[in-house]
């Protein structure tokens, strides 16, 4: 079986302190480890990254975010999981919140059940946190996104 194509949209939702949501999960290879990760998922056939975005937040978090930006980045690469190879673009997108309490009620099953934890991080935390968070380099751009100061293309973000 060869490589399918996968991509995925994702969201910075940034609360009032100027924190980021992340969800703590067993990653699959080629980190294999646990790591933290933006809310997000898979972008469905007829699908736009934005409506993704919009969705997948609502599921995962019970969220409706007010405005949705974006996308702000992309980063792009290939993943394995039970013995199935993925490529994947991930569009980033950014939405603010004033409500911190997250229900994960609307999550499928294997969801809940892969889920380790999930906390809002500072980019302070990011920076000096030795666990794995993804996309690499989101500290960085969640200080330019709270200092306003991104270019009008999206970034592109290492893959690992």
């Amino acid at each position: 079986m060869g490589v399918q194509r996968r991509d995925a949209a994702r969201v910075v939702l940034i609360d009032s302190r100027g924190r980021v949501l992340l969800f703590k999960y067993l990653l699959s290879e080629p980190w294999a480890c646990e790591g933290w990760m933006l809310p997000g998922g898979r972008i469905e056939p007829g699908e736009s990254p934005e409506v993704t975005a919009s969705r997948e937040l609502l599921e995962e978090t019970g969220l409706t975010p007010d405005e949705l930006w974006g996308p702000v980045a992309t980063n792009s690469g290939e993943w394995s999981l039970a013995a199935r190879r993925f490529t994947t673009v991930n569009w980033f997108y950014v939405a603010r919140t004033t409500v911190t309490a997250v229900d994960l009620t609307g999550q499928s099953a294997p969801e809940r059940q892969s889920l380790l934890a999930h906390r809002w991080w500072s980019s302070a935390e990011l920076e000096a946190t030795q666990d794995v968070v993804l996309p690499p380099r989101l500290a960085p751009l969640l200080r330019a996104v709270l200092a306003g100061d991104l270019d009008a293309e999206p970034l592109t973000l290492p893959w690992r």
